[in-house]
Formats: C-alpha cells, structure tokens, sequence
C-alpha cells in the first residue's frame, strides 16, 4: 500500500494500478481466505481446500471487486490485463485508492476486537 501511496504522489499511475490490482487480490486471498489448507497427493497435484473464509461485508467485497474491475478496465468476467486499460486521471485514481482503504480497513476491524490501527488515506 505505501508503494502505491508513494506512486499516486508522483501521478505514476502506470505503477500505483499495477500494484493496486495485485494488493487487492493478495489482501483477499491472504485475509480474507484465512485458513486454506494445501495438501499434496500422490501425483503431486497442489489442492487448495477452503475451509474457512472469513466473514466479511458483502459491501465492503463488491466495494474492493468495483474498484479493481474500474482500473482493470474490466467487465464482470475477470480478463487479465496486460497494460493499464483505466480511463482515470490522478484524482480519480486517488479516489478509488481512498475507496479501496476504506473496504481494506472496515474488513480488517469486521467482528475483531482487537485494536486495529487502520490505513491511512491520500488527503486530496
């Protein structure tokens, strides 16, 4: 996350995107799906068994999947993209940075009673 913070402050969005995407997915798949247990078989095929997916909001999930389709330059049918494909100036982008901190830190503090220090945004 800092290293997009620090991309969108020098208006790279070529990097801050890239990066963006990637945390999205990483911050799904290391928090959100907490607990995946990996067991090799004997023809040594990697299974992944969900067996807890942790309890989110769905409008904090559809909020994270809106922004990395919207910068993607995606539809709803996930396309690999290759180059940035997003229409968005810096300010846009800063906004759905600020959008996707927002779902990051409310899924983070969801049912946690712990002391979460939460994310900072980009003051614009």
């Amino acid at each position: 996350i800092e290293i997009i913070r620090k991309n969108l402050l020098v208006g790279n969005i070529t990097e801050a995107d890239k990066n963006l995407r990637t945390t999205i997915n990483s911050f799904f798949e290391k928090f959100v799906l907490n607990d995946i247990k990996r067991k090799v078989y004997q023809n040594e095929d990697l299974i992944k068994e969900w067996r807890k997916i942790r309890e989110i909001n769905d409008d904090d999930y559809n909020l994270l999947m809106d922004v990395h389709n919207k910068i993607s330059g995606e539809s709803s049918i996930h396309e690999p993209s290759i180059e940035v494909r997003s229409t968005l100036n810096i300010r846009e982008y800063i906004i759905e940075f600020n959008k996707v901190i927002d779902a990051i830190n409310n899924i983070r503090s969801h049912n946690n009673t712990n002391n979460i220090k939460p994310i900072n945004k980009i003051s614009l």
